[in-house]
Protein backbone atom coordinates (compact mmCIF):
# COMPACT_ATOMS: atom_id res chain seq x y z
CA UNK A 1 0.00 0.00 0.00
CA UNK A 2 1.77 3.27 -0.79
CA UNK A 3 2.32 5.76 1.98
CA UNK A 4 0.01 8.27 2.48
CA UNK A 5 1.11 12.00 1.64
CA UNK A 6 1.09 14.16 4.03
CA UNK A 7 -0.17 17.63 3.48
CA UNK A 8 2.17 20.35 3.05
CA UNK A 9 1.72 22.46 6.17
CA UNK A 10 4.30 24.73 7.51
CA UNK A 11 4.35 23.46 10.77
CA UNK A 12 4.29 19.77 9.94
CA UNK A 13 6.98 17.79 10.37
CA UNK A 14 6.59 16.26 7.41
CA UNK A 15 8.51 18.71 5.60
CA UNK A 16 11.94 18.97 5.22
CA UNK A 17 14.07 21.56 5.84
CA UNK A 18 14.15 22.99 1.87
CA UNK A 19 10.82 23.40 1.33
CA UNK A 20 10.19 24.54 5.19
CA UNK A 21 12.68 27.62 3.83
CA UNK A 22 10.55 27.95 1.01
CA UNK A 23 7.21 28.23 2.33
CA UNK A 24 9.10 30.81 5.33
CA UNK A 25 10.63 32.86 2.78
CA UNK A 26 7.58 32.83 -0.26
CA UNK A 27 9.34 35.96 -1.95
CA UNK A 28 12.11 33.91 -3.48
CA UNK A 29 9.63 31.49 -4.79
CA UNK A 30 8.86 32.38 -8.84
CA UNK A 31 6.94 29.26 -9.64
CA UNK A 32 4.52 26.51 -8.79
CA UNK A 33 4.36 23.26 -9.53
CA UNK A 34 0.54 22.83 -9.77
CA UNK A 35 -0.51 26.05 -11.95
CA UNK A 36 3.16 25.68 -13.88
CA UNK A 37 2.09 22.52 -15.44
CA UNK A 38 -1.81 24.27 -16.56
CA UNK A 39 -2.81 23.90 -19.44
CA UNK A 40 -5.70 26.50 -19.51
CA UNK A 41 -7.30 25.18 -22.57
CA UNK A 42 -7.87 22.08 -20.17
CA UNK A 43 -10.57 24.42 -18.27
CA UNK A 44 -12.78 24.79 -21.23
CA UNK A 45 -15.65 22.76 -20.89
CA UNK A 46 -17.31 21.16 -23.72
CA UNK A 47 -20.55 22.39 -22.64
CA UNK A 48 -19.72 25.45 -23.05
CA UNK A 49 -18.70 24.95 -27.03
CA UNK A 50 -21.54 23.20 -27.36
CA UNK A 51 -24.53 25.24 -25.48
CA UNK A 52 -27.66 26.28 -27.53
CA UNK A 53 -28.60 28.90 -25.12
CA UNK A 54 -26.79 31.41 -26.78
CA UNK A 55 -25.33 31.34 -30.14
CA UNK A 56 -21.54 31.09 -29.98
CA UNK A 57 -19.67 33.27 -32.44
CA UNK A 58 -16.30 31.68 -33.73
CA UNK A 59 -14.10 29.82 -31.93
CA UNK A 60 -14.19 29.68 -28.17
CA UNK A 61 -10.65 30.80 -26.49
CA UNK A 62 -9.45 30.64 -22.54
CA UNK A 63 -6.99 34.17 -22.26
CA UNK A 64 -4.96 34.26 -18.78
CA UNK A 65 -3.11 36.66 -16.79
CA UNK A 66 -0.30 35.86 -14.42
CA UNK A 67 -0.52 38.43 -11.90
CA UNK A 68 2.27 36.99 -9.65
CA UNK A 69 3.57 33.54 -9.14
CA UNK A 70 0.95 32.01 -7.16
CA UNK A 71 -1.94 33.46 -8.93
CA UNK A 72 -3.82 33.49 -13.05
CA UNK A 73 -6.69 35.58 -13.75
CA UNK A 74 -8.85 33.62 -16.67
CA UNK A 75 -11.56 35.00 -18.72
CA UNK A 76 -12.62 32.67 -21.82
CA UNK A 77 -14.22 34.19 -24.80
CA UNK A 78 -16.00 33.59 -28.20
CA UNK A 79 -15.85 36.03 -31.35
CA UNK A 80 -19.33 37.89 -30.67
CA UNK A 81 -18.43 41.61 -30.29
CA UNK A 82 -19.33 43.27 -26.70
CA UNK A 83 -19.11 47.29 -25.63
CA UNK A 84 -17.35 47.47 -22.93
CA UNK A 85 -20.48 49.62 -21.62
CA UNK A 86 -22.29 45.91 -22.01
CA UNK A 87 -19.24 44.25 -19.65
CA UNK A 88 -19.45 46.60 -17.13
CA UNK A 89 -23.08 46.34 -16.85
CA UNK A 90 -23.69 43.01 -16.61
CA UNK A 91 -20.64 41.59 -14.82
CA UNK A 92 -19.82 42.13 -11.10
CA UNK A 93 -16.52 40.94 -10.81
CA UNK A 94 -15.31 41.91 -14.40
CA UNK A 95 -16.28 45.09 -14.97
CA UNK A 96 -12.81 47.44 -13.55
CA UNK A 97 -11.05 49.00 -16.53
CA UNK A 98 -7.83 46.99 -15.05
CA UNK A 99 -9.67 43.87 -15.30
CA UNK A 100 -10.03 44.48 -19.26
CA UNK A 101 -6.89 45.47 -19.67
CA UNK A 102 -5.75 41.91 -18.78
CA UNK A 103 -6.60 40.79 -21.60
CA UNK A 104 -5.48 42.97 -24.45
CA UNK A 105 -5.77 39.80 -26.94
CA UNK A 106 -9.71 40.12 -26.20
CA UNK A 107 -9.55 43.51 -27.48
CA UNK A 108 -11.24 44.76 -30.88
CA UNK A 109 -11.12 48.33 -30.78
CA UNK A 110 -11.24 51.08 -28.03
CA UNK A 111 -14.74 50.64 -27.00
CA UNK A 112 -14.91 46.90 -28.43
CA UNK A 113 -13.90 43.40 -26.58
CA UNK A 114 -14.59 39.42 -27.36
CA UNK A 115 -17.98 38.58 -25.18
CA UNK A 116 -16.73 37.11 -21.64
CA UNK A 117 -18.38 34.00 -21.45
CA UNK A 118 -16.49 32.59 -18.39
CA UNK A 119 -13.34 34.43 -15.85
CA UNK A 120 -12.80 33.73 -12.62
CA UNK A 121 -8.99 33.48 -10.93
CA UNK A 122 -6.63 30.70 -9.64
CA UNK A 123 -4.37 30.92 -6.90
CA UNK A 124 -2.13 28.96 -5.90
CA UNK A 125 -1.70 28.34 -2.22
CA UNK A 126 0.14 25.19 -1.01
CA UNK A 127 1.47 21.97 -3.19
CA UNK A 128 -2.16 20.46 -2.16
CA UNK A 129 -4.55 23.07 -1.97
CA UNK A 130 -5.51 25.07 -4.99
CA UNK A 131 -7.90 28.31 -4.31
CA UNK A 132 -9.96 29.91 -6.86
CA UNK A 133 -12.02 32.84 -6.67
CA UNK A 134 -15.10 34.32 -7.72
CA UNK A 135 -16.10 32.42 -10.55
CA UNK A 136 -18.82 34.37 -13.07
CA UNK A 137 -20.55 33.36 -16.06
CA UNK A 138 -22.04 35.61 -18.91
CA UNK A 139 -25.79 36.61 -17.67
CA UNK A 140 -27.19 35.12 -20.91
CA UNK A 141 -25.43 31.55 -19.46
CA UNK A 142 -26.21 31.80 -15.40
CA UNK A 143 -28.78 30.02 -13.89
CA UNK A 144 -30.02 27.66 -16.84
CA UNK A 145 -27.25 26.02 -18.97
CA UNK A 146 -25.48 24.23 -16.27
CA UNK A 147 -22.30 26.19 -17.27
CA UNK A 148 -21.26 27.03 -13.99
CA UNK A 149 -21.64 22.83 -12.86
CA UNK A 150 -19.58 22.22 -16.28
CA UNK A 151 -16.55 24.56 -15.05
CA UNK A 152 -16.28 23.65 -11.64
CA UNK A 153 -16.02 19.65 -12.91
CA UNK A 154 -13.85 20.44 -15.29
CA UNK A 155 -12.02 22.96 -13.02
CA UNK A 156 -11.72 19.50 -10.44
CA UNK A 157 -10.61 17.13 -12.72
CA UNK A 158 -7.79 19.98 -13.71
CA UNK A 159 -6.60 20.54 -10.21
CA UNK A 160 -6.45 16.61 -9.23
CA UNK A 161 -4.45 15.90 -12.74
CA UNK A 162 -2.01 18.84 -11.70
CA UNK A 163 -1.14 17.13 -8.06
CA UNK A 164 -3.79 19.29 -5.76
CA UNK A 165 -5.45 17.22 -3.12
CA UNK A 166 -8.03 20.20 -2.48
CA UNK A 167 -9.94 23.23 -4.31
CA UNK A 168 -10.71 26.10 -1.92
CA UNK A 169 -13.61 28.91 -2.64
CA UNK A 170 -14.56 31.99 -0.77
CA UNK A 171 -18.54 32.96 -1.13
CA UNK A 172 -19.80 35.97 -0.19
CA UNK A 173 -22.90 34.22 1.23
CA UNK A 174 -25.47 31.19 1.29
CA UNK A 175 -26.66 31.58 -2.21
CA UNK A 176 -23.08 31.27 -3.55
CA UNK A 177 -21.94 29.18 -0.86
CA UNK A 178 -24.74 26.45 -1.92
CA UNK A 179 -23.37 26.23 -5.52
CA UNK A 180 -20.15 24.64 -3.73
CA UNK A 181 -22.00 23.00 -0.90
CA UNK A 182 -25.09 21.28 -3.35
CA UNK A 183 -21.94 19.64 -5.08
CA UNK A 184 -20.00 17.81 -1.94
CA UNK A 185 -18.00 20.96 -0.10
CA UNK A 186 -17.61 21.31 3.41
CA UNK A 187 -17.35 24.65 5.19
CA UNK A 188 -13.84 25.50 6.97
CA UNK A 189 -15.78 25.38 10.39
CA UNK A 190 -17.08 21.72 9.26
CA UNK A 191 -12.88 20.86 9.59
CA UNK A 192 -11.28 19.51 12.40
CA UNK A 193 -9.98 21.95 14.53
CA UNK A 194 -6.26 20.99 14.51
CA UNK A 195 -6.30 21.42 10.60
CA UNK A 196 -8.28 24.07 10.04
CA UNK A 197 -5.01 26.87 9.63
CA UNK A 198 -4.48 24.20 6.57
CA UNK A 199 -7.58 25.77 4.64
CA UNK A 200 -8.16 29.51 5.06
CA UNK A 201 -8.24 31.22 2.58
CA UNK A 202 -5.73 33.54 0.80
CA UNK A 203 -8.31 36.40 1.22
CA UNK A 204 -9.09 38.28 4.46
CA UNK A 205 -12.09 36.82 5.83
CA UNK A 206 -13.98 38.89 8.11
CA UNK A 207 -15.59 35.88 9.34
CA UNK A 208 -19.16 36.39 7.75
CA UNK A 209 -17.51 35.34 3.86
CA UNK A 210 -18.15 31.55 3.61
CA UNK A 211 -14.82 29.54 3.03
CA UNK A 212 -15.61 26.30 0.95
CA UNK A 213 -13.41 22.98 0.62
CA UNK A 214 -13.76 20.74 -1.90
CA UNK A 215 -11.76 16.90 -1.67
CA UNK A 216 -10.35 15.85 -4.53
CA UNK A 217 -9.76 12.46 -2.76
CA UNK A 218 -12.69 11.72 -1.15
CA UNK A 219 -11.60 8.79 0.93
CA UNK A 220 -9.68 11.80 3.00
CA UNK A 221 -13.02 13.24 4.00
CA UNK A 222 -13.23 11.42 7.35
CA UNK A 223 -9.51 12.34 7.98
CA UNK A 224 -9.85 16.37 8.02
CA UNK A 225 -13.80 16.64 8.41
CA UNK A 226 -15.50 16.33 11.67
CA UNK A 227 -17.31 13.39 12.02
CA UNK A 228 -20.53 14.75 13.02
CA UNK A 229 -20.60 16.54 9.83
CA UNK A 230 -19.89 13.93 7.43
CA UNK A 231 -22.71 13.64 5.18
CA UNK A 232 -24.77 16.59 6.14
CA UNK A 233 -27.34 18.33 3.73
CA UNK A 234 -26.68 21.93 2.40
CA UNK A 235 -29.29 23.26 4.55
CA UNK A 236 -27.71 22.02 7.88
CA UNK A 237 -24.04 23.24 6.93
CA UNK A 238 -25.56 27.03 6.36
CA UNK A 239 -27.15 26.88 9.70
CA UNK A 240 -23.73 25.49 11.44
CA UNK A 241 -22.04 28.46 9.95
CA UNK A 242 -25.00 30.93 10.33
CA UNK A 243 -25.04 30.46 14.32
CA UNK A 244 -21.00 31.35 14.98
CA UNK A 245 -21.93 34.09 11.96
CA UNK A 246 -24.79 36.07 14.25
CA UNK A 247 -22.42 35.88 17.38
CA UNK A 248 -19.50 37.41 15.12
CA UNK A 249 -21.62 40.66 14.74
CA UNK A 250 -23.17 40.60 18.64
CA UNK A 251 -19.58 40.79 19.43
CA UNK A 252 -18.62 43.62 16.70
CA UNK A 253 -21.32 45.34 18.08
CA UNK A 254 -20.46 45.21 21.74
CA UNK A 255 -16.93 46.14 20.91
CA UNK A 256 -18.22 49.03 18.52
CA UNK A 257 -20.31 50.64 21.60
CA UNK A 258 -17.49 50.16 23.90
CA UNK A 259 -15.48 52.18 21.38
CA UNK A 260 -18.23 54.89 21.36
CA UNK A 261 -18.39 54.73 25.17
CA UNK A 262 -21.80 53.58 24.83
CA UNK A 263 -21.50 51.24 27.87
CA UNK A 264 -25.02 50.70 28.46
CA UNK A 265 -25.63 48.86 25.39
CA UNK A 266 -22.67 46.75 25.95
CA UNK A 267 -23.54 46.10 28.99
CA UNK A 268 -27.14 44.96 28.50
CA UNK A 269 -26.35 43.09 25.40
CA UNK A 270 -23.75 41.21 27.13
CA UNK A 271 -25.54 40.32 30.48
CA UNK A 272 -28.42 39.10 27.54
CA UNK A 273 -25.97 36.62 26.02
CA UNK A 274 -24.91 35.85 29.47
CA UNK A 275 -28.14 34.78 30.83
CA UNK A 276 -28.08 32.37 27.66
CA UNK A 277 -25.16 30.24 28.87
CA UNK A 278 -25.45 27.32 31.39
CA UNK A 279 -25.33 28.63 34.93
CA UNK A 280 -21.70 27.30 35.72
CA UNK A 281 -20.26 29.16 32.57
CA UNK A 282 -21.99 32.52 33.76
CA UNK A 283 -20.13 35.43 34.67
CA UNK A 284 -20.62 35.83 38.18
CA UNK A 285 -19.25 39.57 38.48
CA UNK A 286 -21.79 42.43 37.80
CA UNK A 287 -20.43 43.94 35.15
CA UNK A 288 -19.20 47.70 35.65
CA UNK A 289 -18.34 50.75 32.53
CA UNK A 290 -14.56 49.92 33.97
CA UNK A 291 -12.52 49.32 30.69
CA UNK A 292 -10.68 46.40 31.92
CA UNK A 293 -13.93 44.59 33.59
CA UNK A 294 -15.55 45.17 30.40
CA UNK A 295 -12.91 43.44 28.49
CA UNK A 296 -12.90 40.66 30.76
CA UNK A 297 -16.91 40.19 30.19
CA UNK A 298 -16.47 40.29 26.85
CA UNK A 299 -13.42 38.10 26.61
CA UNK A 300 -15.16 35.42 28.55
CA UNK A 301 -18.23 35.65 26.34
CA UNK A 302 -15.97 34.85 23.16
CA UNK A 303 -14.43 31.75 25.08
CA UNK A 304 -17.81 30.43 25.97
CA UNK A 305 -19.10 30.70 21.82
CA UNK A 306 -19.90 27.13 21.86
CA UNK A 307 -21.64 26.76 24.30
CA UNK A 308 -24.03 29.54 23.23
CA UNK A 309 -23.98 27.64 20.00
CA UNK A 310 -25.32 24.36 21.89
CA UNK A 311 -27.19 25.51 24.43
CA UNK A 312 -29.05 28.59 22.41
CA UNK A 313 -31.56 28.51 20.00
CA UNK A 314 -30.13 31.11 16.62
CA UNK A 315 -33.70 32.64 17.54
CA UNK A 316 -33.46 33.14 21.17
CA UNK A 317 -29.20 34.82 20.05
CA UNK A 318 -31.01 37.24 17.29
CA UNK A 319 -33.64 38.64 19.26
CA UNK A 320 -30.67 39.68 20.99
CA UNK A 321 -28.76 41.00 17.93
CA UNK A 322 -31.43 43.92 17.52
Amino acid sequence: MAKEKPISDPGSESIDQTELQIIQQPEIQTTYRGLDSLNPEDLIPPELEETDVITIKGDVKIFTHRRNASEIKFVITDEEPVSTQSIERNFTYFDEPNDLSYFPETKIDENTYQRPLVHGELYHKTDDLLFWGMLETNPALRNKAGIGVAFQKRLFETAKNLGYRFVGGNQNNSTLASFQLNRGAYLIEEIKDEYQHLFESIEENDGLAFTSVQFLNTEEIPKYVKPTRIGTTTKDKLEYKEKPQVLFKIFRIIAQSIDEEDFETAIEIMEDLNALLPEADQYKNPPTKEPEELTNFLEHLKAKENALIENASLEEIKENEV
